[in-house]
């Protein structure tokens, strides 16, 4: 259920940025962009298929988990430190969940509003990162170089 409202979420996103990109066409006057058009020839049938069938490949691929072996009860203020120093603010934390996300709003802008990222405590053995794979990717490595540091 997760992937599917992915998937409805990034699709919505993209229809609506052809639909600026067709506005901004129509009011430069460069053509008459009809959408109804899109849907009676079969390169926009093609088109639209396309989109659909890659936003359900980003939602699956797009998004990832990493375990990092990091104690989040006694190294709560380096994970949140090395958090801020990426860019991210602590917006929620429930009983060994933690939900950061990005302060800028060019960060928001570019990840397209998926810039969430949930740090979740396996027992006390680990922790587990998720969120959007361009993010986390850059969020494990600053926790990984915060838990040797610690070491």
């Amino acid at each position: 259920m997760k992937y599917l409202g992915r998937a409805v979420r990034y699709l919505l996103k993209m229809v609506i940025l052809i639909g600026v990109v067709m506005t901004i066409l129509y009011f430069a006057r460069q053509t008459k962009p009809q959408f109804w058009q899109i849907l009676t020839q079969w390169q926009g049938i093609a088109f639209i298929a396309i989109l659909v069938v890659w936003s359900f490949i980003y939602a699956k691929t797009g998004f990832v988990s990493y375990t990092i072996r990091m104690n989040m009860a006694a190294q709560h203020n380096k994970i949140v430190e090395a958090m801020e120093q990426g860019g991210y603010h602590l917006v929620g934390e429930e009983l060994g969940v933690m939900r950061f996300r990005a302060k800028s709003l060019w960060t928001k802008f570019t990840l397209a509003g998926d810039d969430a990222i949930t740090i979740t405590a396996i027992g006390t053995e680990g922790i587990e990162v998720e969120g959007a794979r361009s993010v986390v990717l850059k969020v494990e490595l600053r926790l990984r170089r915060a838990a040797i540091n610690e070491e």
